[in-house]
């Protein structure tokens, strides 16, 4: 038989020599019009004052290390033979890690931890599904008051969710002191018997009673989940309660308060019924464990274990509460808080959340429009959320909430003096002077990379 004379896979020399030069180059000279944009969002976050909860500023160390050699392979995490020398390192990785998580919540050996979410959202599926997978029966926090959409996924923002069909959710809510109420959560308990009860928020700057939610989990039989994806740095450092003397599952995601990369982790205890789903059913979900990522995860659980870091979380607690003193003495009506996070409501301003989201930006500052307990509604918003994570991360602190507290007043000020109108105030001098400001500030806080 005659065999095939196809040369297509025979790469001629001058055609591997580029391709070899190529491999070399630097991402400056492979793909200008990607490194150009890099640029164009360095200005914009070493130019920006960022408020916002979500944000954070990754160490130079972590910032390193989201670039890393293990991005070339993945551990086939579902193989018994991981002993082969080129699972070595990945293997040694992965305990390294999950020794540092288990280690930051002083956790025990009947504690386990699951390192393969990509995101809090996806470690929330999982959990569910790992509960009693279609039909899992799940009670939070309601999203107009600050639960996350994890949650519940119900059609969000004019979403559609597949897992609408798959789980039954039901809600409670908060009081008018933007306190929990822990007897509806009680009386929702007794009617409906959840599988699974949620003690975490998107939107939320006081802490949970994780003791009295496991009295009513043990006398309604339920599990009591902990999402502690915005306070996970708070509760490192005891600043925030701590929910795993009483939680079953603990959940948090890195590049909140623990200023790490987009992750998530998932804590669960052995032993349980639940226990291998969430062991072996993550392979399923996300493939294998994103080594990579993982890398950059394990740095910025070292860093949060330093003395260094639980002192830079008082910080920014206590810029938290400094910020909301000066805001509170330019009119605004700030909730209570207990953590980095500050929930304003806007209704006593003549300005909208989305008009003062839209020109906070444009001023070269980030805030975020939120729904709020004392007008839940998702698609009026009436309040914002601001943090200060990113702040003290930044290099700002306690004394300079006064002059942080200023430029969002000005916002209000400088729409107010231009009739609301957004074109007009965007154009006007005082508002230009305000943006440069802002952007003069920020520049003098500037990151090291």
């Amino acid at each position: 038989m005659k065999l095939s004379n196809d040369n297509s896979n025979n790469m001629q020399p001058n055609t591997f020599e580029k391709f070899s030069s190529m491999l070399k180059q630097d991402l400056e000279e492979t793909d200008p019009e990607l490194y150009q944009l890099h640029l164009k969002e360095k200005k914009i976050q070493r130019e920006f004052i960022s408020f916002n909860s979500n944000d954070n500023i990754i160490s130079r160390a972590v910032f390193q290390a989201s670039s890393n050699l293990f991005v070339n392979k993945y551990i086939e995490s579902y193989r018994e033979d991981n002993k082969l020398r080129r699972f070595e390192n990945m293997t040694d990785l992965l305990k390294i890690t999950e020794a540092r998580a288990k280690k930051l919540y002083k956790l025990d050996d009947n504690w386990s931890v699951n390192l393969a979410p990509v995101s809090g959202t996806q470690a929330n599926l999982l959990i569910f599904l790992a509960l009693k997978g279609k039909d899992t029966k799940i009670l939070g926090l309601n999203t107009e008051q600050g639960g996350h959409y994890s949650f519940h996924y119900k059609p969000l923002r004019h979403q559609k969710s597949f897992e609408a069909n798959l789980f039954h959710f039901y809600e409670f809510g908060i009081k008018e002191n933007n306190e929990l109420d822990y007897d509806e959560i009680e009386m929702l308990a007794k009617k409906h018997k959840p599988d699974i009860l949620i003690a975490g928020a998107f939107i939320r700057s006081l802490d949970w009673d994780y003791k009295r939610l496991k009295e009513i989990c043990d006398k309604y039989n339920m599990l009591l989940h902990a999402d502690i994806s915005h306070p996970a740095g708070l509760v490192s450092a005891d600043l925030q309660n701590n929910p795993f003397p009483y939680c079953d599952i603990a959940m948090t995601v890195l590049q909140k308060t623990l200023s790490g990369p987009r992750a998530g982790i998932i804590f669960y205890k052995k032993n349980k019924y639940f226990s291998d789903s969430l062991k072996y059913g993550s392979t399923v979900m996300y493939g294998n464990p994103h080594v990579h990522v993982i890398y950059a995860v394990s740095v910025a659980l070292k860093e949060a274990l330093s003395p260094e870091y639980k002192r830079s979380m008082k910080l920014v607690q206590s810029t938290a509460n400094r910020l909301c003193e000066k805001l509170r003495i330019f009119g605004f009506n700030v909730f209570n808080t207990t953590s980095h996070m500050l929930l304003i409501d806007l209704q006593n301003k003549d300005i909208s959340a989305v008009d003062f989201e839209y020109l906070a930006d444009q001023a070269n500052m980030v805030v975020e429009q939120s729904s709020i307990y004392t007008c839940p509604n998702l698609y009026n918003k009436k309040g914002l959320r601001i943090g200060t994570s990113g702040l003290v991360r930044r290099g700002f602190v306690e004394h300079e909430m006064k002059n942080l507290a200023g430029f969002l007043n000005d916002i209000v000020i400088i729409f107010n003096e231009n009739k609301n109108n957004i074109e007009e105030t965007i154009q006007s001098e005082r508002f230009k002077e305000l943006k440069e400001r802002i952007k003069n500030l920020a520049l003098q806080k500037d990151f090291n990379y």
